[in-house]
């Protein structure tokens, strides 16, 4: 052995490496897989670290469940092609931008229909900011409000299924997928009334914030209403089906996309030059997070034979921690790495260390999942490193980053509000699931 260290000092040099690579700006695929072949290389030998990463990541690429991956992905760069999204929008406004801060309201409920067929939160942002920017401005919004509840609505896409963090969490811990869809869509539906009552109440309390938009005629929000099948018949095919049993997440994302592609097709509100693209974006997209899991997988076979996570579960039961107190204790880990890490790699990499603990302690691994998701979410609305605001702001380039996050600020009390929650009261993940 090269070092006169005990295993879990090894273990905990290893880890420090791998968060000093990421923070000198090293890809967090590459510092997990240097991570990973300095750990066990010092654990074991520098042939083992070798052989465990080569047949961790052929085990990765080979497992048939990653196909859920592309299929969802696809399905959701569809629908944004083809301008499903656009439709939405229009349909929300039509019924509720009349109302106090109307319009920042509709682009949130319309990031909640469009959650439930786009995964990820950067086509929500990218989609809404496009379509609900010129308005909020054509009507004087403040622009902090603006762009901070458009980058925040965006996240009720990792909550609401298909979501890529949720897939990314079942696969790391072997957690039913469709139980982990189910569980997200109480805890997403409830975050978009926070968020549309947040919004209300600040333009009631301050109306030149965002004023009314113009009130629709009946005959406008019903032929509105009317454009929207799209986004209904594929939630019906992926929810319904998942929530039946009659397919698996794998085919719900195969019928999704063919769905998605069908009806683009025969509306006939998909180029040849958009479907590339989507193609190619979802291509992209999915072997990214691909080579991100192929390392986390074996950076989490050297944090199992470190016996990292046995020596951190039995470390915090010495210290006889209440429930209340160790999902405290972990909530808060999460807003600090938040800050510093994009939602997918923070699962990736925080997810095998706190699992074990979280399931020793008696927590509902469902549960466990769907605030440890939320939470990696809000690391997206939250600086430094806020991918979300800097897209939102990428669209309004007039709008400073720096009134963007202070536009984000009072959105953090929705967040808050809804852990808290889901904290108190478990049985608003863990009811949809209990029914399959």
């Amino acid at each position: 052995m090269p070092f006169e260290l005990p295993r879990g000092a090894r273990g905990l040099f290893a880890i420090c490496l791998c968060f000093v690579l990421i923070f000198l700006g090293v890809h967090v695929a590459a510092a997990m897989a240097v991570t990973a072949l300095v750990g066990i290389s010092i654990l074991i030998n520098a042939t083992a670290s070798l052989t465990s990463l080569g047949t961790t990541t052929i085990d990765v690429v080979s497992d048939p469940t990653w196909s859920v991956v592309p299929l969802f992905t696809w399905m959701g760069l569809i629908v944004v092609a083809a301008g499903f999204a656009e439709d939405l929008y229009r349909a929300a406004y039509r019924w509720i931008g009349h109302l106090p801060g109307g319009l920042a309201s509709a682009s949130t409920v319309a990031c909640a229909g469009l959650s439930s067929i786009v995964g990820d939160t950067l086509s929500g942002v990218y989609s809404m900011g496009t379509i609900a920017l010129p308005q909020m401005r054509k009507y004087g919004y403040d622009m902090k409000l603006a762009t901070a509840s458009i980058a925040c609505a965006a996240t009720i896409g990792v909550m609401i299924p298909p979501s890529l963090a949720f897939i990314v969490y079942g696969m790391i811990t072997e957690v039913s997928i469709g139980k982990l869809f189910m569980a997200g869509i109480i805890p997403g539906i409830l975050f978009a009334v926070l968020l549309v009552s947040l919004i209300t109440i600040r333009a009631i309390l301050n109306p030149g914030m965002a004023p009314r938009g113009e009130v629709s005629t009946w005959s406008e929000r019903i032929q509105s209403s009317g454009r929207v099948w799209p986004i209904l018949v594929l939630m019906l095919l992926v929810l319904g089906g998942i929530y039946s049993g009659a397919v698996t997440p794998n085919e719900a994302g195969g019928l999704g996309a063919f769905g998605a592609l069908a009806i683009s097709v025969l509306t006939r509100r998909l180029s040849w030059a958009a479907l590339w693209q989507s193609i190619e974006r979802a291509l992209l997209l999915s072997a990214a997070i691909i080579v991100i899991f192929m390392f986390a997988t074996a950076f989490s076979r050297f944090i199992a034979i470190s016996g990292l996570t046995q020596q951190l579960a039995d470390l915090i039961i010495g210290l006889e921690l209440g429930k209340y107190q160790l999902i405290a204790a972990i909530l808060l880990f999460y807003v600090l790495i938040g800050m510093f890490m994009n939602a997918l790699p923070a699962l990736v990499l925080t997810v095998p260390l706190f699992f074990p603990v979280a399931m020793a302690a008696g927590f509902d691994p469902v549960w466990f999942g769907v605030v440890v998701v939320i939470m990696v979410e809000l690391g997206v609305v939250t600086p430094p490193i806020g991918v979300n605001v800097f897209a939102i702001a990428a669209l309004a380039r007039d709008v400073p980053m720096y009134d963007v996050f202070r536009g984000v600020f009072p959105f953090w009390i929705a967040f808050l509000v809804l852990i808290i929650l889901i904290v108190a009261f478990p049985q608003i993940c863990l009811f949809l699931p209990s029914l399959m």
